[in-house]
């Protein structure tokens, strides 16, 4: 019976150690678990995921102003390859002849004018000549005003080159003088010193120095051609019957030509009256 004791004792010491035993194993892979996996021996990286590219920089117009050729005038309008030619950045020439004729050949006059750009021009424009690098007044003794002013230089000089030109109108504008038919010049006789009766603004509104004949009252509302018939001007007569002896003889109240007034308007119409009717003499000349 001791001997039985003895081993079923032994048995259940056995039996707890090895619950012990399983407890502590179990308790330990909870911590484990818990604590998560950890680098070590035996352990891959998974892949990792590449951090995320910062944003490349814009260049700006306010950037190309902070290298050495600030962007002015036209260039700051203009798109990167039109100067840096097939995305060519390094080595692009700041002189301006090296750009608009040795790269682009951008001079319709073929260098007639000379290489240097910035000697007359801007970057504002090509027709924005700085007045004080060139005039044309001071270069050529030719000031250009009213329309010349917007003129391109081929309009007077033509296409085969800048030789100096007269410089008196009628040189330029012999074509137009000729086909002027209202009134027509070549007829009339007219001065070919344009200026003498146009401005530089316009061939319209001209005016004519009548000194040969002062033109007051109703004479100055009058069209050329109501004095000038035929656009005959030379030998105009200035005596009043010669051109208004219709209505001297026309008139009926009073009977001009039966009472025989004379026929010097002015008598008694005066030179600044504005209709017949207006004549500043109330009573009658004496007639003869």
């Amino acid at each position: 019976m001791t001997s039985g004791k003895k081993t079923m004792t032994s048995q259940s010491s056995g039996r707890i150690q090895t619950g012990t035993a399983v407890l502590a194993a179990a308790a330990l892979l909870i911590l484990f678990l818990a604590a998560g996996p950890r680098s070590g021996i035996g352990q891959e990286k998974g892949p990792s995921t590449p951090p995320p590219e910062k944003p490349k920089a814009q260049w700006t117009v306010e950037s190309h102003d902070r290298t050495n050729f600030p962007l002015v005038g036209k260039h700051r309008t203009l798109n990167c390859t039109d100067c840096h030619i097939n995305k060519v950045f390094e080595g692009t020439p700041t002189a301006c002849e090296a750009c608009h004729w040795e790269r682009r050949q951008d001079d319709r006059y073929r260098l007639r004018l000379g290489m240097p750009c910035a000697e007359c021009h801007t970057p504002q424009s090509w027709k924005k000549v700085d007045p004080n690098k060139w005039n044309h007044e001071t270069a050529t003794g030719f000031k250009r005003e009213g329309v010349h002013q917007f003129l391109d230089c081929e309009d007077c000089h033509g296409a085969q080159g800048f030789k100096a030109l007269p410089m008196d109108c009628y040189s330029c504008h012999a074509k137009n003088y000729q086909g002027a038919t209202d009134p027509n010049h070549v007829q009339a006789s007219f001065p070919t010193d344009c200026k003498s009766c146009h401005s530089t603004r316009s061939w319209s509104g001209a005016s004519f120095n009548h000194s040969g004949f002062v033109r007051q009252g109703k004479h100055l509302t009058a069209a050329c051609s109501d004095c000038h018939k035929n656009g005959v001007y030379a030998g105009t007569p200035s005596d009043c019957a010669s051109c208004h002896i219709n209505d001297y003889n026309g008139t009926t109240d009073p009977n001009h030509r039966a009472q025989g007034y004379p026929l010097e308007c002015q008598t008694c119409h005066g030179t600044s009256a504005t209709g017949w009717s207006h004549g500043p003499r109330t009573s009658h000349p004496s007639r003869g």
